[in-house]
């Protein structure tokens, strides 16, 4: 099996599944066949170019983001091409359950980055299970780097994440990820960790995500919420 079109059609697959589409449904979108679109996801047959940019329409993914692209430990200068992957933490006390998610950054311009954000994944091997698939973009300036977005599948919902990268060693990055809750129907804010490589699932990551003594002190003396950079 050839693995540029193995690749292909697992990022096809992938977005697919990430927007609540079913194979039926995408198949009905492309007017092919069941068995046909089966076979694109399975890197069976070849996708030809006008039927890529088919998909690439019906899903609303650039089509940069669905074809197999080369991986690389350095990052891509290149327009369209996957520059990194980052790896965000949060920690939700209700339940004891550690969020893990997957920001794919992909290189449009010099101090800007198109971003998709798959939040909540069972694992980092099963983006398609995301709890809900985000597009935006992510710019830098300095040490700041600020994330827009916005829900493929609720298109009210715009979610903002800005971090500080650390100063310290210790390679990753500490932010506030906001958002408006659709459970409460409230502003939230919750505190995240940014990693360029995955981190250990223990007790001392849960503890780093948890707003400390410090964080509300710094509340309750400025109105503000605000968090350690380290």
């Amino acid at each position: 099996m050839n693995d540029k079109l193995k690749e292909t059609g697992e990022n096809i697959r992938t977005y697919r599944q990430a927007l609540g589409m079913s194979l039926q449904q995408f198949a009905d979108c492309l007017h092919k066949s069941k068995a046909t679109v089966s076979k694109y996801e399975n890197g069976i047959i070849s996708i030809d170019l006008a039927t890529l940019y088919d998909i690439s329409e019906i899903l609303q993914i650039p089509l940069y983001k669905l074809i197999h692209q080369p991986r690389s430990s350095q990052p891509s200068s290149s327009r369209g091409q996957l520059q990194s992957r980052q790896y965000l933490y949060s920690y939700a006390r209700k339940g004891s359950r550690l969020t893990k998610s997957v920001l794919d950054h992909y290189f449009t311009g010099e101090h800007t980055l198109d971003v998709t954000f798959f939040y909540d994944v069972p694992s980092f091997e099963q983006l398609n299970r995301c709890r809900g698939l985000y597009e935006g973009s992510m710019s830098k300036d300095g040490p700041i780097l600020n994330y827009q977005f916005v829900n493929r599948r609720i298109k009210t919902e715009h979610t903002f994440l800005c971090c500080l990268e650390s100063l310290d060693n210790n390679g990753y990055n500490m932010g506030l990820l906001s958002s408006i809750s659709y459970t409460t129907m409230t502003p939230n804010a919750i505190k995240v960790i940014l990693s360029p490589v995955r981190l250990k699932e223990d007790d001392l990551l849960k503890q780093l995500l948890l707003f400390d003594k410090e964080d509300i002190q710094r509340l309750k003396r400025d109105n503000m919420l605000t968090i350690d950079r380290r």
